[in-house]
């Protein structure tokens, strides 16, 4: 169109598959009448003398609106001496140095405010100009103009903003979604007048490593939006500084979402507020806090590291940690800053913490709590890779030590887990304790998994700091080998069934010969051997006596030498000198079978004297055929029958007794001569 009037038509979305008919103004002179049509796409590439008004009344361009020429003058979409409209465009594109393009606040009125609504893209390129002021002059200062963006925005290379210093304009991101914008470092933001730039509540507006700024202008981030940055200084007050460099008023909501999604280091930065809605680390490189810091919903951990250093970062008691944690995503305790979760009721939490001392390693570290009173409670957490400066462990401890500590909890027990690298051990990972220091002392916890290599304890009444040093001796073992006599098959056949007996550490001091620890120990069908560990007996030499079920309770020839932290071996099988033996007793302490020397089974009530008894309870359950594993059960098969009375009868015939040293000088002159015993058949019951 080359003319004062645009004819009228019927403007199609698309013809013959192009996109969408278009009008282009060419010439010199913009039109007068013909603009209230509906335009799918509107081209200008007019070149004027003077700046020129579109009388407000090219309000509908429902495809793209592109300047490409303006002959260096202003193009007027709508006037400061005109009612203001309502505009309706698609995409907007300016671009080339002598396009320029503005949208004013109406001049009627003492409240006639324009309103561009831009439902896609907006792009300002080589060179270009796009201004947003207000109505000017007296009677207009209070007329605004306002660019409701839905789109992206592109600034390359062009001016953007507000020419005037009396005007105001308003450009609100408005999608309830993502908007992307680039501005490229040569583009104009220095512009004197006062726009206010406005991210509204659900839209998400993505800077990358673009700079917002602008004399006078103002930016404020809307409760319930998002704002992400990529730049490496983040969000500052500091002028000339961060994303948004605008000299007015910089105003950050609490209620707003922040993401750092740059590809170098970046800071958080001193504009950063104290409390937002939910903070994202989406940085490979790395994000670094610069001041206290406080999450209402969510820590998103979506990507790099988060260091904290010497400022505290809470989580509020709603807050959540999102993504995966890990050696890659987690946050770093690299100073005197405290992660913190806020706590208002029993419950638990997840420390998403490591170091990056030499290598990012992953070391939560869990923490529940029961039973408490809470008030403007917290739990912290600190992880330090290295070895705690009060431990004394020489050998088998962990480079590395959590710092927990709480506030405004009373009464609360704690349970608590923490994660180490292998890389952490130092020496044998079993030989490790889990321990608490607190109040200049170390108090020892359980012992490490080191399956999972984790430290725990639980029902802790206070924290402190926790880390694993050496497992103090506390225990020593002795590896038992003997048969039931009952239980014997042959020298080489497993025994019917393993079983359960005990094993007794004994004074070696007469006459009493006093217990001094009794404990279980399995012995093995296949093996015959068993391990019984002593967790309360010294070091020192003792007697070692096992009985149990209708075993005789058997004594050690001599008194074995015990060490906490180590083993003995004991094996009652290969000769009657491994049992004690009163001088002149008439029978043997153990009875011969095959190549192997066993003990003597019968003494089912465990009186230590084979007798009528334990007859009368063997054939109590033999007559009822019980079939049930227990005392009178003395051949292990579970079933009581004539095999058992058979083996207690040849015992009981003789009174067979258990010879110990207590018993010195009691019985031996009771017997004339040893008895003949008659071995246990292997007939069936």
């Amino acid at each position: 169109v080359v003319a004062t009037t645009i004819p009228t038509f019927t403007w199609a979305q698309s013809i013959s598959g192009s996109a969408g008919s278009t009008c282009e103004l060419t010439g010199t002179a913009a039109p007068t009448t013909g603009l209230t049509q509906n335009f799918w796409n509107f081209t200008v590439n007019q070149t004027y003398s003077a700046a020129n008004n579109l009388s407000s009344a090219l309000t509908t361009v429902n495809g793209t609106f592109l300047v490409s020429n303006t002959g260096g003058y202003e193009l007027r979409l709508s006037s400061r001496s005109q009612a203001a409209p309502i505009l309706n465009f698609g995409a907007v594109t300016v671009t080339g140095s002598t396009s320029r393009v503005s949208c004013q606040g109406g001049g009627t009125g003492t409240s006639t405010n324009s309103i561009l609504n831009i439902a896609s893209d907006l792009q300002v390129l080589n060179g270009a100009s796009f201004y947003v002021y207000g109505g000017g002059g007296t009677a207009n200062s209070n007329n605004v103009a306002n660019v409701n963006l839905s789109g992206n925005l592109t600034i390359t290379n062009a001016r953007f903003g507000d020419s005037t210093t009396t005007n105001k304009g308003n450009f609100n991101f408005v999608k309830s979604g993502l908007q992307t914008v680039s501005i490229s470092a040569g583009s104009d933001f220095a512009l004197p007048g006062l726009v206010t730039y406005t991210v509204n509540n659900g839209s998400i507006v993505n800077l990358g490593s673009s700079v917002i700024g602008g004399t006078n202008s103002v930016f404020t981030v809307a409760s319930g939006a998002t704002l992400k940055t990529g730049h490496a200084q983040g969000l500052s007050t500091t002028v000339a500084t961060g994303a948004i460099q605008v000299t007015g008023t910089k105003t950050f909501n609490a209620g707003a979402n922040y993401e750092y999604n740059g590809s170098s280091a970046q800071v958080t930065g001193n504009a950063l507020p104290a409390t937002v809605n939910n903070l994202t680390i989406n940085n490979t490189a790395g994000v670094t806090l610069t001041s206290n810091g406080t999450i209402s919903s969510t820590l998103a951990l979506t990507a790099g590291l988060l260091h904290i250093g010497n400022f505290n970062l809470t989580l509020a008691a709603a807050a959540v940690v999102s993504g995966t944690p890990s050696a890659s995503n987690m946050v770093i305790t690299d100073g005197t800053g405290q992660l913190r979760k806020t706590f208002s009721a029993d419950g638990s939490f997840t420390f998403p913490v490591g170091d990056n001392t030499a290598t990012a390693e992953y070391s939560p570290m869990s923490v529940s709590l029961a039973g408490g009173a809470y008030s403007s409670a917290y739990v912290s957490a600190i992880v330090v890779n290295a070895k705690h400066g009060s431990s004394t462990s020489s050998t088998d401890y962990i480079n590395r030590y959590w710092t927990l500590a709480s506030a405004g909890i009373t009464g609360a027990t704690y349970d608590i887990s923490g994660l180490y690298e292998v890389a952490d051990v130092v020496g044998t990972e079993s030989n490790m304790i889990t321990a608490q220091y607190a109040s200049a002392a170390w108090t020892n916890l359980a012992a490490v998994n080191s399956s999972l290599h984790t430290i725990g304890a639980t029902g802790l009444t206070s924290l402190g700091d926790f880390t694993a040093i050496t497992k103090p001796i506390s225990s020593g073992t002795v590896t038992i080998t003997l048969i039931p006599e009952g239980y014997y098959r042959s020298d080489v056949d497993p025994l019917p069934v393993s079983d359960v007996f005990t094993a007794t550490l004994a004074s070696t001091t007469g006459p009493d010969y006093a217990d001094v620890e009794t404990v279980n120990v399995t012995i093995d069908a296949n093996t015959y051997t068993g391990t019984a560990t002593f967790a309360t007996a010294a070091t020192g030499s003792y007697y070692l006596y096992v009985k149990g079920l209708s075993l005789m309770a058997t004594w050690s020839a001599a008194p074995i030498s015990y060490v906490k932290g180590s083993n003995v071996d004991y094996d009652f099988t290969t000769g009657v000198d491994k049992a004690y033996a009163i001088p002149g007793f008439p029978f043997d302490p153990m009875i011969l079978q095959g190549a192997k020397w066993t003990i003597y089974s019968g003494d089912v009530d465990q009186d230590e004297l084979i007798g009528n008894v334990d007859l009368t309870m063997i054939d109590n359950d033999a007559f009822v055929t019980l079939e049930v594993h227990g005392a009178t059960d003395l051949d292990g098969d579970a079933l009581v029958g004539n095999v058992d009375l058979t083996i207690c009868d040849n015992h009981a015939f003789w009174v067979v007794e258990s010879q110990t040293p207590r018993k010195v000088g009691g019985m031996a002159s009771k017997y004339l001569h040893k008895p003949v015993l008659v071995r246990k058949s292997t007939s069936q019951k």
